[in-house]
Parts: C-alpha cells; structure tokens; sequence
C-alpha cells in the first residue's frame, strides 16, 4: 500500500459519514510533497480543465497547464511553509496587547 492510498483511505474514513448525511460524493485530493498525485485526484484535475476550458472558451492543454502550474506553486509554497515556517510573526490586528483600548472603544 502506497503512500498515497492511505492518505486517500484515511480521508475517505474521515469524512465518509459527512459525505453520506448530505448525500453527496467526495473526491480526495492527495499529492505528496514534490507533486505527485494519486489517480482520483489526477481525475478531478481533468475533470475541472475540462469544465474551466469551456467556461473560459480556452483550449484543454492550455487551460490544463494553467491549473497544474498553479498547483505546483501551491503545493511549493505549502512543502516550504511545513519547513521553514512562517516568515511572519503573528500579530494583533489592532497592535495592543492587553485590550486596554475595549474601554474607550465600548463607552
């Protein structure tokens, strides 16, 4: 059993009884960390650049290299953020740390 068939199982077992109370289908989407997808998530991919071509009155290829370009990027960043971490500090929206200024905002 590879990789991603237990990746895709465990999903399937995760989410089975959300799927069936609404009566719906699920498709998970599992790739490993340098791109590789498991076959139902390579269906779904065709499947949207089939429909997304149509909408955009694209051709196939070029709409298909648009949305496996733009996975690659997401699945770069996503590998590279579990590596290294956000560059970014968490901050409060508002920059005060005690909520001293809820007084003189609620009054």
């Amino acid at each position: 059993e590879s990789v991603l068939e237990s990746g895709v199982q465990d999903k399937k077992r995760m989410y089975k009884q959300a799927v069936k109370d609404r009566r719906g289908t699920f498709t998970p989407f599992v790739t490993s960390v340098d791109g590789l997808l498991h076959r139902e998530a390579e269906h779904f991919l065709k499947r949207m650049a089939t429909c997304v071509a149509s909408k955009w009155k694209k051709s196939y290829a070029q709409t298909c290299g648009y949305i496996r370009a733009r996975l690659s990027f997401a699945i770069i960043r996503a590998a590279s953020l579990c590596l290294r971490g956000s560059r970014v500090k968490w901050r409060s929206g508002l920059g005060f740390e005690d909520g001293a200024p809820l007084y003189s905002i609620m009054r």
